[in-house]
């Protein structure tokens, strides 16, 4: 019986997690490219405050959650991690918005299939770790997919819109990396996340919306078309927090490989979703299809061999980290810096008693030898020549 209730359990999280994902796409898709409600700042910023607005009843009723609100306030380090990431994580889901109105949602799915090769250049730089064999190959394979896929699609539609998924990625990307090193071994889940980076991404937001004349043209469409704004804004408020709270049950749920083969199934919907109710990819060349293709089995691939590293030596590629501490040089001493400065001193002094402008060297003292310079002929005495 248990194993039946847990079986359903699973059917049921995969299920909402598949129809919550492809709903949310779908209606930011529709409502910023087909509805005109062409503002992704504004909708962003709705989204992240509606989700802390239906979220935060759970932070105070919950006493683990209390418990896990006085240790992060009591912490700088953290503090100043959530910023950095509620941060990238409104701009970048604004800029992800903002591309769905100059490009298809397809294809924007197809650019972020990118994003475990941005985070790979992410970690060997910033922490060193390169990745195996295997995992660099089927990296290059996604690279290459997008690549195709992509100057397929510059040549039919707008280039601002795959530069705004490409920035998007890039920030998601930094945001990935930021999160592991600052929030490492704090176990945040999918609802604290939200509900502290979502206050920073709300302010982050809103001035640039402001600014910009965004709001001022929101608003205005809300006053003309007040229930289609009820039901885009709400609508996908609603959406948002739904699919937070499913996607956290569904990394309980399953393991990583499980998770990366659940994120790949998702992005298959989506796009026959898309292309039976939007008409999407209906008209891309066999160059678009093919990339597409490369690019998810790649990913799939790269996923798998993430989760399951080769364990023979072969396949290990050089450790950056390693040549790094070859090529260092070891810290002196203050001895040795001492006497390098002394060294150093002697080594550029100035003779001021042997300069070029015609004044005569000083006489050494009867007995006493000519002193010499380094690299210098010792000077002999020149005689008086005889007249004749």
């Amino acid at each position: 019986m248990a194993k039946i209730r847990g079986l359903a359990e699973r059917v049921l999280v995969v299920t909402l997690y598949l129809i919550l994902n492809s709903a949310l796409n779908l209606l930011n898709r529709w409502a910023l490219h087909d509805a005109g409600f062409s503002f992704p700042l504004v909708m962003t910023a709705s989204h992240v405050l509606c989700s802390v607005l239906c979220l935060g009843p759970i932070l105070l009723r919950s006493l683990h959650y209390r418990v896990k609100h006085a240790e992060i306030m009591e912490s700088v380090p953290v503090l100043r991690g959530l910023v950095i990431v509620g941060l990238c994580n409104g701009l970048q889901i604004a800029l992800n918005n903002a591309s769905l109105v100059y490009i298809e949602l397809s294809m924007n799915q197809v650019i972020r299939a990118f994003i475990p090769v941005i985070v790979a250049l992410f970690s060997v730089c910033i922490e060193y770790k390169v990745p195996d064999r295997r995992q660099a190959v089927a990296l290059f394979a996604v690279s290459i997919g997008v690549v195709v896929a992509v100057f397929e699609e510059s040549k039919k539609r707008s280039v601002l819109g795959v530069a705004l998924t490409i920035a998007s990625l890039v920030l998601q990307s930094a945001q990935m990396s930021v999160a592991s090193r600052m929030l490492q071994g704090l176990q945040l889940d999918s609802i604290q996340i939200t509900l502290y980076t979502g206050p920073v991404a709300f302010c982050a937001l809103m001035p640039i919306a402001l600014g910009t004349g965004e709001a001022a043209d929101a608003l205005r469409f809300v006053g003309a078309r007040p229930l289609l704004s009820c039901v885009i804004i709400g609508g996908g408020s609603l959406l948002a927090v739904a699919y937070n709270i499913v996607l956290f049950q569904t990394l309980r749920c399953f393991a990583a490989v499980g998770a990366a083969v659940l994120g790949n199934a998702k992005v298959i919907v989506l796009l026959f979703v898309a292309h039976l109710l939007l008409g999407e990819a209906s008209d891309w060349t066999t160059l678009q299809l093919v990339g597409s293709a490369l690019t998810f089995s790649a990913a799939s691939a790269y996923a798998y061999f993430k989760v399951y590293p080769s364990q023979h030596a072969a396949d290990r590629l050089v450790d950056l980290k390693t040549i790094s501490d070859t090529l260092e040089m070891p810290a002196k001493t203050e001895e040795e810096k001492q006497q390098f400065v002394v060294a150093g001193s002697a080594s550029f002094a100035i003779d001021d008693d042997d300069d070029d402008d015609g004044g005569a060297p000083a006489r050494p003292p009867d007995g006493a030898s000519a002193p010499t310079v380094a690299g210098k002929p010792e000077r002999k005495p020149v005689g008086k020549v005889s007249a004749v």
